[in-house]
């Protein structure tokens, strides 16, 4: 489970119990907790989520190289599967988020791992918790990321 801010500055203080004091070890462990702060205070976003053009628009998985090359062009192809690579890299939540349905102004995704449906209108973002027989169990608003459910874990080496 993605740690909440009390528990990952209790996180760094146990690391640092023990050792000798290092200045430098400590900013350290500031600047992670202050990045944490940041990150976990701001709005989630679609592209946290799901690989992203730079206008919010959900790129779909290119196919290979290959198709490419056959259809529009090798080079065509390869800036598709860079562009693709990039946004999927700016993706800072772990597991396979689907899109579910996309209208002009609306988005879901849906974690079928986790149970959990997350629907963009605008900028606001809503979480629907299921139970496991796909039934209705919780529904919130999400307005920060410390606001989504825990089981949310970050991928690795976003903090």
């Amino acid at each position: 489970m993605r740690p909440t801010l009390h528990e990952y500055v209790i996180e760094h203080r146990n690391q640092r119990e023990g050792m000798a004091c290092n200045s430098e070890r400590d900013a350290q462990g500031y600047y992670k907790i202050v990045e944490y702060a940041t990150l976990t205070n701001r709005a989630p976003r679609l592209r946290d989520f799901v690989p992203c053009d730079d206008d919010g628009n959900v790129l779909e998985k290119p196919a290979s190289l290959s198709y490419y090359s056959d259809i529009c062009g090798y080079q065509h192809g390869q800036n598709k599967i860079a562009q693709y690579q990039a946004a999927q890299d700016r993706v800072i939540f772990a597991g396979d988020w689907e899109v579910v349905d996309q209208e002009l102004d609306w988005t879901q995704i849906r974690s079928k791992e986790l149970k959990l449906d997350i629907e963009w209108s605008g900028n606001e973002c809503d979480v629907t918790v299921w139970d496991s027989n796909w039934n209705t169990c919780d529904y919130l608003s999400a307005n920060r990321i410390e606001d989504l459910p825990r089981e949310i874990t970050f991928k690795e080496n976003v903090i």
